[in-house]
């Protein structure tokens, strides 16, 4: 059925560059009575029970009409449930964004978090995570369940609550709102998962660290779906993607086997040093290797900021893909990657291609190293690091 945002709803959302955290005050999180009893929850400690939610096999769903968690304060998800849960979601249907600047955790064992409110996401210097498993924030309208169900933020009524896990992120229109995460520190357990999907990205001097495991940025400025960490969804895909920026901070998912770090957006800005990282510091064969995948129109890096993927034993570090539809520019940063390793080295990568590829296409690639993409590929002040056997890890960086 076609569905049009309210008035507010829109006003909302192109307001959120002036969106302040709010102050505390009754109601910061508050339940909409769709799928259980509706009222604001007692806090500053806020306990969000399984009672004021609906179990359906292992997803537990929750509906709130405001989602705040202010300094200081802290928000857990728990059940009495005698059965595995798999997945917690919860859903916002006010009007207003959500602000997190205190701890948001879970005690339900091995449940991921999902988080999704179309209105925004805000994570203030002091928001923190507590989630025995994997942790996902979007601004979609829609979370689509693998089985065709379907968990809608926007329109409550287009809602089918399934046993199946989510799947994708559906967008209704081009009224897509931020996530912001802007000087907190953001980690869950090894071998977890990080994703964030929405319209604008903004990492402000902000880390998200995902040990061992997968982080993904998903940035989206139309309608259609997003699949989870770049996967094909099964209803249309988004065409139009957005913005993506990277100011200062860094995304990592390195551990004794590091995971794969993957970014989707129109435009990719890192600047003032911003780090993306995917190193291996287990040795021995077994040891995982992430590989860092970006898909963009643009890109752009600079300022000291850096890509980097590696591992300490003797194969080869992960790839660096830079896959842009139109312009990869990096300017005044070091590329390249060290054949390193404590028994003789793996290859590193190197940063093989064209200066100034304007009309043609620019790449490079050299062991599982760095690989580079573009209609217009220009590289400004790059120093290409040599290959040594005399330090302690084999990696490919940008």
């Amino acid at each position: 059925m076609l569905w049009q945002k309210s008035a507010s709803r829109l006003s909302a959302r192109s307001g959120w560059l002036l969106f302040m955290l709010p102050a505390s005050s009754p109601g910061q999180i508050a339940t909409d009575g769709t799928l259980g009893p509706a009222g604001a929850l007692p806090g500053p400690d806020y306990l969000i029970d399984a009672a004021i939610g609906q179990q359906v096999g292992p997803n537990l769903f929750h509906s709130f009409s405001e989602f705040n968690v202010n300094t200081g304060e802290s928000a857990t998800f728990t059940s009495a449930f005698s059965g595995a849960t798999a997945n917690v979601i919860g859903r916002v249907t006010g009007a207003n964004a959500s602000g997190i600047d205190g701890l948001l955790r879970s005690d339900i064992p091995g449940a991921a978090v999902w988080l999704v409110n179309p209105n925004g996401v805000l994570f203030g210097a002091n928001a923190a995570l507590d989630v025995p498993g994997a942790f996902h924030a979007t601004t979609a309208d829609v979370l689509v369940l693998g089985d065709g169900g379907r968990f809608a933020a926007t329109d409550v009524d287009d809602t089918v609550l399934t046993v199946a896990d989510p799947a994708a992120f559906g967008f209704l229109d081009a009224s897509i709102a931020p996530i912001s995460v802007d000087g907190a520190e953001l980690q869950v357990e090894a071998g977890a998962a990080v994703s964030l999907v929405g319209g604008p990205i903004a990492l402000n001097g902000a880390s998200v660290n995902v040990p061992q495991g997968t982080l993904s940025l998903q940035s989206a400025a139309g309608p259609g779906e997003l699949g989870l960490d770049g996967d094909a969804p099964r209803g249309g895909a988004v065409r139009e993607l957005g913005s993506i920026t990277l100011s200062s901070g860094a995304l990592a998912t390195s551990g004794g086997s590091s995971g794969d770090v993957y970014i989707r957006g129109g435009e990719l800005v890192m600047e003032r040093g911003a780090r993306i990282e995917a190193l291996t510091t287990g040795a021995g064969a077994n040891a995982g290797i992430g590989d860092v995948v970006v898909e963009a129109v643009d890109v752009r890096i600079s300022g000291g900021s850096q890509v980097r993927t590696g591992t300490s034993g003797s194969a080869d570090g992960g790839r660096i893909v830079l896959d842009a539809a139109n312009s990869v520019v990096i300017e005044g940063i070091e590329a390249g990657g060290d054949g390193r390793g404590a028994g003789g080295g793996g290859n590193g990568g190197g940063a093989d291609g064209g200066g100034n590829g304007d009309g043609g296409t620019g790449s490079g690639s050299t062991g599982r190293g760095i690989d580079l993409t573009g209609s217009s590929l220009s590289l400004s002040f790059v120093k290409v690091l040599p290959r040594s056997t005399k330090t302690a890890f084999s990696h490919a960086a940008i």
